[in-house]
C-alpha cells in the first residue's frame, strides 16, 4: 500500500509541477532518480502552499493550517494528501528537519498577515523562511548536512528571492504588495503607488538599482559558501537555478538604467532557452 501512495503521489507531483515554466527543472535533471524524486515532492509541496495565497483563496488561513497539520503527519507515517505522501515516501533517506517545511509555511502565511514590509530585517526574515528554508530541504537531498551548504542554501534562498521581488515589482503592487523595505523606499523618495507604474521614475530606477547590488552581495557570499562544499558536483542544481537567476538580475538592472521610452517598466524574463545555455554551462 505504501508504495501504491507514493507512485500515485509522486505522478500528481508531476503533474503539478510539469505546469510550471521554472528554472527548478533543469536543475534536478542532473540528480539521480531517487534525490529527483525528493525534489519533485518538495517542489509540488511549495507550489500549493504558496498557490493557497497568490489565488487569493477565501479560507487561505484555514488550508495553510491543513498544510501544517499534513506535515506533522508526513513525518508521523501518515500522511492524507498526495504530496504528503510523495513526500513520506521520498525523504526518509535524508533526514529532513521538520521544522524547515513549517518554516516554508510561516512565510507564506506573512502575505495574509501584512502587505509590505517595514524593514530590511523583516523582508529577510520572510525571504529565509520562504526562500532559503527550502534550500535548506534541497542541499540535505543533494549531500546530506555540512555546515557550508546551510551557509550556500542561506545566502543563495536570499538572492533568488531578491531577484523575484524585483522582476515582480509591478504585478505585486497591483495585487496590494510591497516588499521593498518601506525604510528604502524612503530613502529614495518612492511611494508605494509608484511601483506600479508602467515607467518606473527616477527615484524608482535608483531605488531598484541599489536593491539589486544588496542581491549581489547575497550572491557573492553564495558564491563563497559554494567553494567550501565538499562534493560540489552534487549541488549542480542549486548552481544552475543560481546562475539563471543571476543572469536575470543582470537584466533587471539594465532595463532600470535604460531611458523611460526604453520600457523599462516591463517585467523582465529570461527565455527558455537562454536558461537552458545557462544549464548546460553549468553542466560542462
Amino acid at each position: 500500500m505504501a508504495e501504491i501512495a507514493l507512485r500515485s503521489g509522486l505522478r500528481y507531483c508531476r503533474r503539478l509541477n510539469g505546469s510550471a515554466g521554472s528554472s527548478f527543472a533543469f536543475g534536478i535533471r542532473a540528480l539521480p532518480p531517487r534525490k529527483r524524486a525528493a525534489l519533485e515532492a518538495v517542489y509540488a509541496f511549495c507550489r500549493v502552499v504558496d498557490d493557497v495565497v497568490d489565488d487569493g483563496v477565501p479560507d487561505a488561513a484555514d488550508q495553510l493550517e491543513r498544510w501544517r497539520r499534513e506535515i506533522g503527519q508526513v513525518y508521523d507515517g501518515t500522511p492524507a494528501h498526495p504530496i504528503g505522501a510523495a513526500l513520506q515516501g521520498t525523504l526518509a533517506p535524508f533526514a529532513v528537519p521538520r521544522e524547515h517545511f513549517q518554516a516554508i509555511i510561516d512565510g507564506v502565511g506573512m502575505d495574509l498577515e501584512r502587505r509590505r514590509c517595514e524593514s530590511f530585517e523583516e523582508l529577510r526574515g520572510y525571504c529565509l523562511r520562504v526562500a532559503s528554508a527550502v534550500g535548506w530541504i534541497a542541499v540535505r537531498i543533494f549531500d546530506g548536512p555540512q555546515p557550508a551548504a546551510d551557509t550556500y542554501a542561506e545566502q543563495l534562498g536570499l538572492a533568488l528571492q531578491w531577484t523575484n521581488i524585483l522582476r515582480d515589482l509591478r504585478s505585486d503592487a497591483a495585487r496590494g504588495r510591497t516588499y521593498l523595505p518601506m525604510e528604502a523606499l524612503k530613502r529614495f523618495g518612492v511611494q508605494p503607488a509608484d511601483l506600479a507604474a508602467a515607467r518606473p521614475s527616477e527615484n524608482l530606477r535608483r531605488l531598484v538599482l541599489s536593491e539589486a547590488q544588496r542581491a549581489r552581495g547575497f550572491y557573492a557570499a553564495a558564491d563563497k559558501a559554494f567553494r567550501e562544499l565538499k562534493h560540489r558536483r552534487r549541488f549542480l542544481p542549486a548552481r544552475i537555478m543560481g546562475e539563471i537567476y543571476r543572469e536575470l538580475l543582470t537584466r533587471i538592472e539594465a532595463a532600470h538604467r535604460a531611458p523611460a521610452s526604453d520600457g523599462a517598466g516591463g517585467e523582465v524574463r529570461l527565455p527558455w532557452s537562454r536558461q537552458l545555455a545557462i544549464a548546460l554551462r553549468c553542466l560542462l
